[in-house]
This record gives C-alpha cells, structure tokens and sequence, in this order.
C-alpha cells in the first residue's frame, strides 16, 4: 500500500536502465569537456577546487543515498552564520548581516534531488510514498500564491526558494532509507555528526577569546561569502559566554537534543556489550553539549524529552524512577563541572553562570531578545495578519515586516506567513505523526518500532521549544522530519507483513 509498484515488463526495465546509464555517461563526458577547456584560462588551484566539486556531484548525482552523509555535517551550519549573499536592494540586513543567504549544503541538496528524480523514473529500487505528501504540497502551493501579495517580492521568492530546499532535504532523507541495514549505517553517521558538533562547540572557546570570526570574500559583483562565527570563552563583562555551533546557543540546543533520542533507541536496540559503552559515552557528552550552550528553553525541552523517553520506551519504564535520579543528577552535576572548568580555564575567579543569574540583569545579553521582545513582535506580526485577512503575510515576511531573524516560534510562523491555511497544513503534519506513532507505541518488539519511539521523543523536544523559538525553514528540522517519517514507513511496514 506505501510501496510504488515496480511490475513492468523486462523490456521497459532494460530500456529505462539503458537510458540512465546514458544521461550518465553524458554528464561524465560533459564534465571532463568543460575541465578540459578550463584548463587553458584557470590557475591549477582554482582548477583543482573545480575538479574535487565535480567529482563529488557527479557521485552524489549517481548515489543520491551519499548526500545524507553529507548533510548531517552541513545543514547544522547556519546559512546565517557560513553562507553566501547577494548584496541588492532586496536584501536586507538584521542583526550585522544578510538575512537572505545561501547556504553552503544547496548545491549538494540540488545535484542529489536531481539524481533523486532520475532514479523514480528509471525505478532503479523501490520507493516508499511520503505520508506527509499532501500537506507538504498544500503548503508549497499555497507558499507561491503568497507571492502575489508579496511586499519585497524578491525576498519573498528567495524565502519560497529555501523552502523548496528544504522540502528537497526532507525528501532526499527520506528516500536514502530503504532497508535496516541502511537505517543503521545512517543513524551511526547521524551520531557521529553530533559527536563532530561537539567538538566544534568546545574548540570555540579557545579561540582568541572576545572576538568574532569575521569574514566577507566577494566571488563576483555583488554576490559575497560571508562567515560570521562568535568564538571566545569570556565576554567583555566578565560572563561565560555560551556553547554554540556555527549558530546561535537556542539553535546549538535544539541541534544536540536532536542527536540524543537515536543515541537512545539505538542503545535499546543494540545487542553489543562495546557499542553499547560508546552509545552511553555518546550520550553523555551530547547532554553536556547541551547544557554548555546554557539555553533554558533547551534544558526545558530536553528533560520533557527525556522524560517521554523513560515512559514510553518499554525498557526504560521498568526502570523509570532509578533512570530519573540518575538523569536529574548528570543535569546538575554536569554544569557546574563545566563552569568551573571554564572558570579555571579564562579567570582567575568565580563568576556566575546564567543558570546563576538573569538573563535580562546581565549586560553580557543585552542584544539577545527576552520573552518581552517575542511578545511584542508576536504582537506585531498578528496585526500585519489582520490586515491581509488572515490569509498570511506571504511566505518569509514576517521577517520582512518586523526586521528580525526568525519569528521565534514554529507555530506562530506557519500561522503569520501562511494564515489559516498553513496552520491546517502544520496541523494535519502532527496529526498524522501521531497517529503512526501510536499505532507503533503497543509493540516496542523489533529494531525499527523502537527507533520510532526514540524519534517521536525528538518531535516533543522541537515542540516545546519551538513554542519560542525557530521558524519552519529551519533546515535541521525538515533533515529530522525525512529520517523519522522514514522510520515510522518501515516501522508500520514491518508491522502490517507480520499479521
């Protein structure tokens, strides 16, 4: 019933591999022509960067599969942060920089969609069908109507153009996970990922202390590489400044809270006395990544996460009150741990963390917006709804409207930028994922409806904090939503061959 059938005659098959191993061989040929002639007016650097890219694309383009292992450590870099931008009139400005940026994944994420495409149609293997396929078009859709009401209609279609992306990214995950054996080599590699984000948020603070990585290279006229990283482990008011990931702290937060739930059902699931050793070390260190970026909303999701987990999780409930006490006491022990590492490392004194003292009583966070300046845009942006009806401001402006990053709240975001529409869109997403998820949450018996729990527990986590922070182009967010709709097809499949 989920499956596209493959039935078709020898003949068909034979001819639809033939002419994909043409297009192929074309694009193989076409690459080492353009190579060829580059060579004549290119430096051999230049020419060296432009061979490993091909390369790369045209594997990603044969193997869509591949860019998932990509991805894992690209998308977590914020376009806002590494990316590139187009210095014009459309484009503005907030916080120091752009707020219309490439980022550095998409030419991966359009070269393996493309060979994502050419697979379904040569029917090279077997696809499942996207259950969030209706209301994902319905929000496309309707995205580029928006467009005729557009107040910047060049920012308005850079905003559909990352959705776009992000519906691909979405779709790429999803069909890159076919068997069990691919889960698993997908969700080691998803660990490992964050095991690398780790290490990026420690390194940081070691890094010429009270400054920040500028960098702004023009490739050509108007279009420019911009990176913009915050490094240094002491603010100039004598405050630890907090973890993050070529991001902000709040994105930093949501990212590690992510990695934590598979670290768990693939605990569950593994039957290997060292893996499992490696999966608790994982974890571990993922919660205290956490912690470092000392995000509340992040700390708050996370122990609702958890929390979920322990009751859900048929293994974990038989030992709910222990892992609880347990659980609390890494949550306390480990952030002192950590301050007082940092303290010794960058001063020569105690100074309080901002568990230790108001967010909104430190100078050190006087730029960074509290819960009164969300009210306040959120306040803002439904006026600019009323005005247009309730139809939506169109898709991205809300941004546009109240010059600010993001509308700091998933849900606000579907229902500003997309009205009634898109709040039915969100809605009918989480309702099918509930319904799934509770036709899976009775058996807990194989590898794949345990993974599904675990998955779900992520969901809770985006849930809550999403209540005051990120948007729906959040591209971490659509890399989540491909593996874990995948996981629950092959859950539900498994279920369904064995009655």
């Amino acid at each position: 019933m989920y499956q596209i059938s493959t039935t078709r005659g020898t003949f068909v098959d034979f001819k639809d591999r033939y002419l994909l191993h043409i297009v192929k061989s074309l694009l193989l040929i076409s690459s080492f022509l353009v190579i060829s002639c580059l060579c004549v007016f290119m430096p051999w650097y230049y020419l060296f960067a432009l061979l490993l890219f091909i390369i790369i694309v045209v594997i990603l383009f044969a193997r869509f599969q591949y860019v998932v292992y990509l991805l894992f450590f690209l998308v977590p870099v914020s376009s806002r942060t590494v990316g590139v931008a187009v210095h014009s009139s459309w484009n503005f400005i907030v916080a120091d920089r752009y707020i219309d940026q490439i980022s550095i994944s998409f030419p991966f994420i359009i070269v393996s969609f493309l060979g994502l495409i050419l697979a379904k149609w040569a029917k090279t293997r077997t696809f499942f069908l996207n259950p969030l396929k209706f209301p994902l078009y319905i929000l496309f859709i309707y995205a580029i109507l928006t467009l005729l009401w557009a107040p910047n209609f060049g920012h308005s279609l850079f905003q559909l153009i990352i959705l776009a992306f992000n519906l691909a990214l979405c779709a790429l995950t999803f069909n890159a996970i076919s068997d069990e054996r691919s889960h698993r080599k997908i969700m080691w590699c998803w660990l490992i990922a964050g095991l690398f984000q780790s290490g990026i948020e420690i390194s940081l603070y070691f890094i010429e202390a009270n400054t920040f990585l500028f960098f702004n290279y023009e490739l050509f006229e108007d279009l420019f590489l911009n990176l913009n990283v915050l490094s240094g482990g002491v603010t100039g008011t004598g405050y630890i400044k907090r973890g993050n990931v070529l991001t902000n702290p709040n994105e930093s937060a949501l990212i590690f809270n992510l990695y934590i739930p598979v670290a768990v059902g693939l605990l569950l699931a593994e039957k290997d006395g060292f893996k499992k050793g490696v999966l608790i070390a994982t974890i571990i260190i993922l919660i205290a990544s956490n912690l470092l970026t000392m995000s509340r909303a992040g700390l708050g999701s996370l122990l609702m996460m958890v929390f979920f987990l322990f009751v859900t999780q048929r293994k974990l409930r038989k030992h709910f009150f222990a892992l609880s006490i347990v659980f609390i006491a890494i949550v306390i022990i480990i952030p002192q741990i950590e301050l007082r590492i940092l303290t010794s490392a960058f001063l020569r004194h105690d100074i309080p963390s901002r568990w230790e003292k108001s967010l909104q009583d430190t100078k050190e966070y006087a730029g960074i917006p509290g819960l009164k300046d969300r009210v306040k845009w959120w306040k803002g942006s439904y006026d600019k709804l009323r005005s247009v009806s309730f139809l939506g401001v169109g898709v991205g402006n809300v941004k546009y409207y109240l010059k600010i990053p993001h509308p700091h709240s998933i849900y606000f975001s579907f229902l500003f930028d997309f009205g009634f529409i898109g709040v039915g869109a969100l809605l009918a997403i989480i309702i099918i994922l509930g319904r799934r998820f509770f036709a899976i949450f009775k058996h807990q018996y194989s590898y794949f409806q345990t993974m599904c729990i675990s998955f779900f527990a992520g969901f809770i986590a985006i849930g809550l904090h999403g209540l005051v922070d990120f948007e729906y182009n959040t591209p971490f967010i659509w890399l989540y939503l491909g593996m874990s709709v995948a996981t629950l097809n092959l859950a539900q499949t498994e279920l369904w061959a064995n009655k």
